[in-house]
């Protein structure tokens, strides 16, 4: 093992085109991007992307850019979403929209750019970035939220896309309740009050999405 961060980690994506390939988001106001030998174990540094604030939540986008590179997406402490070309180095937009820290991120599996994020402020937001406009750039073009979904009471944590329906969003919160939304109506469409604490996190069956 090797120490990469100066603070805690709250996210370790692995990048599943390239499974050697992994992002770690800190206190440290950093996402590191690393690659692996898991034969050896050594860890090799690739990236060093800062952020103006603590780094939460990470995710790798699961399509190829149209410049061939990888991006990723980092989730802030100063409620915004910060989205890079890694091996530019560079940052290639700002996702705007939260009024406090964004704690998850995640893309949607079958729409190439579509990003969801999960705030502090008891939000989750939809972000619809325009890949096909072309990813260079000297600074980082804004964004602002395409959907915004509010119904929880409390911080949003959980995320997961189903990976059948491509507008049909799960968010968990610390309010116990899981919600599912049709993004593209902005609606919820059910309320699940199973848990009486925090929810964390939400993941589907590989083989049966609609069990979660």
């Amino acid at each position: 093992s090797e120490k990469i961060h100066n603070g805690p980690i709250y996210r370790v994506a692995w990048n599943q085109a390239d499974r050697g390939l992994i992002a770690t988001s800190s206190a440290d106001k950093l996402v590191i991007v690393s690659r692996v030998d898991t034969d050896s174990g050594h860890c090799e540094t690739l990236a060093r992307l800062r952020h103006p604030e603590k780094c939460y939540g990470c995710a790798w986008h699961p399509f190829k850019s149209t410049t061939g590179g990888e991006l990723l997406a980092a989730g802030c402490h100063d409620g915004k979403v910060y989205v890079w070309d890694v091996q530019a180095h560079m940052q290639l937009y700002v996702c705007n929209g939260h009024s406090a820290k964004v704690f998850n991120v995640t893309w949607s599996p079958l729409r190439p750019g579509v990003l969801a994020s999960g705030s502090d402020d008891h939000t989750a937001m939809v972000f619809e970035l325009p890949l096909h406009n072309g990813l260079a750039g000297a600074k980082p073009a804004f964004v602002k939220s395409a959907r915004i979904l509010a119904g929880h009471s409390s911080n949003v944590r959980a995320l997961l896309w189903n990976s059948e329906i491509p507008d049909i969003l799960l968010t968990g919160s610390w309010d116990g309740t899981v919600r599912i939304w049709n993004t593209q109506a902005n609606r919820e469409l059910a309320c699940i009050k199973d848990h009486h604490a925090d929810v964390y996190g939400l993941d589907a069956h590989p083989m049966r999405p609609f069990f979660v």
